[in-house]
């Protein structure tokens, strides 16, 4: 360990200190599982869920770090109470039979029944030998009865998933097997073997650009736990197949092409605010020669609010400090497969990204033509990223009533009073580098209501004038239309006339339009953590025939 993660070890040591001194376990209690069940709501859960996950990882890496026997008898303590849990699953992903839980609840592999599995399995392989017989004997009894049997005995849909389930429920599942199996076993080979249906599910989320459309708090959670399994076979099997494919290389890249500035990604589909994990960029590095965004220390104890032990301890044995030179500069960066342009230039302080792709992908938002626009230090055009999780937040019926994933909450035009629709219908694309030009045709995205025929959307920009022009054209089947254009921002606009001024300290942005009829809408939402958040919403109407072009210049000054 370097001393680059020292700030890391002192907060470890720090609560572990406080836990032994409270010496009480984290609760877990029936009315917080039934709590979601009567109302929806998932945080009463997870706040007592990952309190006590907390607890784990902190006293068992403190313990890892500096034996003390005070820390291991409360850690056998917060074991055993875990082995206790009716489920190591969220109550939202259990199978439920009217109004409670399904009889399959106690052995549901759902994404954190198989982190809760991957945690014990590599405590237990890094300070087993110092835990007592019982405790050693419940941590395996529940590995077998929790994961390992009730895998073999079903097949999962999260296999064949392409999203991030594949990868860490498989990920958690590989290292399990890898951990607590006989080597090279019958049962090890048959178990990984299943596995890797998983893992080619979970690359076929990625286009071969290696673009990751859930956004890169998905792409740290999914790809982290691939690479954790990956470095995990190459280390007891010697195999590198995970490792090797060139796919791999380019996924590992996609933060440092998607950074807006430190600790700030484009913000679209479900992405919350993160720091990504040290210990995983530096893997990023190491392994595969990528770029990286740069950071200068780990990261502390509560930058994953689900304290996950995989990434906590290797950014505690992965983090190097090779990784904290800066290497920001300017980029533009063009993901053809999925339709995202980004532009980051830190000589004319100004970010750009739009995106286009279609409206059925994984944590997908109704926001293909959708654009952000502002400087490293503010967005002045925003995305509001993933909204609170509830349970009809990824039910298909009541998903888009979301202004997080609707429509409403983006940059992008309601037409006749239609707004852009769900669905697989897929944009066309064009790039011109040299003209820094990109062009999207969303007609079908549309319904047919709409009677459009044609919306071309192209963005041009300019780094020298730190300037984006969005131009759209409109080509209808009836005589008389109407277009709102809408614009998301978190700052108070100021409209004079064509005139729209966003202004925050001492930066501001211009919008420049070609109609003078503008409202402005109050909004609010809740965010990711719950908290109600206010964002406006400014409208710019045209009306007019067939042919209908609007433009809309932001200038930044």
């Amino acid at each position: 360990m370097n001393k680059l993660v020292q700030p890391l070890i002192n907060e470890l040591q720090n609560y572990s200190n406080k836990y032994v001194a409270a010496d009480i376990v984290e609760p877990l209690d029936y009315q917080s599982y039934q709590n979601y069940l009567k109302t929806g709501n998932r945080i009463v859960f997870e706040n007592q869920y990952f309190r006590r996950r907390r607890q784990l990882s902190v006293l068992s890496l403190s313990y890892y770090l500096k034996h003390d026997d005070q820390v291991i008898k409360l850690l056998e303590n917060v074991i055993w109470e875990i082995c206790n849990e009716y489920t190591w699953a969220l109550p939202p992903h259990l199978p439920t039979t009217g109004n409670t839980y399904g009889v399959d609840s106690p052995q549901w592999i759902d994404l954190f029944n198989a982190e809760t599995g991957e945690t014990l399995a590599e405590i237990q392989e890094l300070i087993g030998d110092r835990f007592s017989p019982e405790i050693s004997f419940r941590i395996n009894q529940e590995l077998e009865r929790r994961i390992l049997k009730p895998f073999e005995d079903h097949d999962w849909d999260w296999q064949l998933k392409e999203n991030n389930w594949s990868a860490v429920i498989g990920g958690c599942l590989g290292i399990v097997a890898l951990i607590k199996l006989p080597k090279n076993s019958n049962r090890q080979k048959k178990i990984l073997g299943r596995l890797d249906i998983a893992f080619k599910s979970y690359l076929n989320s990625f286009e071969n650009d290696g673009a990751c459309v859930e956004g890169v708090s998905y792409w740290a959670y999914g790809f982290g736990y691939y690479l954790y399994f990956a470095d995990k076979i190459k280390q007891v099997l010697n195999d590198t197949y995970y490792l090797d494919s060139s796919k791999v290389k380019r996924i590992a890249a996609f933060p440092y092409y998607t950074e807006l500035s430190k600790h700030s990604f484009v913000p679209f589909s479900d992405v919350s605010n993160i720091q990504l994990p040290t210990g995983l960029l530096s893997y990023c590095h190491d392994e595969f020669n990528v770029n990286i965004p740069s950071f200068d220390q780990v990261n502390n104890l509560d930058f994953d609010r689900c304290y996950r032990f995989a990434q906590l301890y290797r950014n505690l044995i992965w983090t190097s400090d090779q990784k904290s030179e800066n290497r920001y500069n300017d980029r533009t960066h063009y993901y053809a497969n999925v339709q995202w342009l980004i532009r980051r230039s830190d000589k004319h302080n100004i970010v750009f990204a739009a995106k286009g792709g279609h409206n059925n992908e994984s944590h997908n938002h109704i926001d293909l033509g959708h654009f952000i626009f502002g400087t490293t230090n503010q967005l002045f055009l925003i995305d509001l990223g993933a909204g609170e999780y509830t349970k009809d937040y990824f039910n298909n019926d009541q998903r888009y009533n979301y202004l997080s994933t609707s429509a409403r909450g983006h940059s992008i035009p309601t037409i006749n009073g239609y707004e852009e629709s769900p669905g697989p219908f897929r944009a066309q694309s064009s790039y011109d580098e040299a003209a820094f030009s990109f062009s999207l045709e969303l007609a079908q995205t549309y319904p047919r209501e709409t009677h459009l025929s044609r919306f071309s959307r192209q963005f041009t920009s300019s780094l020298p004038e730190r300037t984006t022009i969005i131009k759209d054209d409109f080509k209808f089947k009836s005589a008389h239309n109407n277009i709102v254009e809408r614009l998301i921002t978190s700052i108070t606009p100021i409209v004079d006339d064509h005139k729209i001024t966003l202004t925050n300290q001492n930066e501001s942005c211009e919008l420049i339009c070609n109609s003078n009829k503008i409202t402005v809408e109050i909004l609010t939402y809740p965010d990711h953590n719950g908290s109600m958040q206010t964002v406006y919403q400014i409208n710019i109407n045209y009306s007019g025939g067939q042919l209908i072009t609007t433009e809309i210049h932001l200038q930044l000054k």
